[in-house]
């Protein structure tokens, strides 16, 4: 996003359609989440049919309520080989997270990632290097599932229906090597009988609209018969 100017598309779909999709297809509400993202992404053009998609899936790594830590949350990769097409088979896309987690837990990750200390020492340029350069790369999705909303929702005597979380990037330049985000990034929250995920598009060539980010968005969501909302 050379301008560091996202496109924004927030989206609320009922919870109880959401999980009899997941189920019905093999899958989990996580599972579901990403391929909805990555589809959609490959529907703005960003991403080729048969080229692979990244995506990015954060983790909570916190061990309880003593883990006093205050960022406790690490990360895992997947790629996804092939697009996910609405209505098809989600058993892939659940393996490929269940290991990634599986294997984040047990702290087998790439010998890279145990450095990870080390780079709040080095000068910002190689810090860039490491996290864009080689065979990692940035994702091409990140999807963050914050699961239940458990805070602030009565305000005034109203009680908000809906709640959606966005992700917000602080000093970015624009004009610098420092970018901020390549395809699509999104933060998944639940409330009552309702899941709403808003999604910031930061390739402004395929998504430099909020309405070609919705567009694309809403041809994934209609395609697995996920009925939605945006706002």
């Amino acid at each position: 996003a050379p301008r560091a100017r996202p496109s924004w598309a927030t989206v609320t779909v009922p919870l109880a359609a959401w999980d009899a999709v997941a189920q019905r297809h093999g899958g989990t509400r996580n599972s579901l989440f990403v391929a909805v993202l990555s589809g959609a992404l490959v529907t703005t053009g960003y991403a080729d049919d048969g080229l692979p998609v990244k995506v990015g899936i954060p983790m909570s790594l916190r061990r309880g309520d003593d883990d006093q830590r205050s960022n406790a949350t690490g990360g895992v990769s997947i790629s996804l080989a092939e697009r996910v097409v609405p209505g098809s088979d989600l058993g892939g896309v659940r393996a490929l997270c269940r290991d990634a987690f599986a294997a984040l837990s047990a702290g087998r990750r790439p010998a890279m990632i145990h450095l990870q200390p080390l780079l709040q020492v080095l000068p910002l340029s190689v810090v860039t290097s490491v996290v864009t350069g080689g065979g990692s790369g940035m994702p091409d999705v990140v999807a963050s599932n914050l699961g239940s909303f458990d805070g602030l929702r009565r305000v005034g005597g109203r009680t908000a229906t809906d709640v959606a979380f966005r992700g917000t990037a602080h000093h970015v330049d624009p004009v610098g090597t420092q970018r901020f985000g390549e395809g699509v990034q999104s933060w998944y929250l639940e409330t009552d009988g309702a899941a709403t995920f808003a999604v910031a598009g930061f390739d402004e060539t395929r998504v430099g609209s909020a309405q070609a980010l919705s567009t694309a968005l809403s041809a994934e969501l209609t395609g697995w018969d996920v009925p939605h909302e945006f706002w």
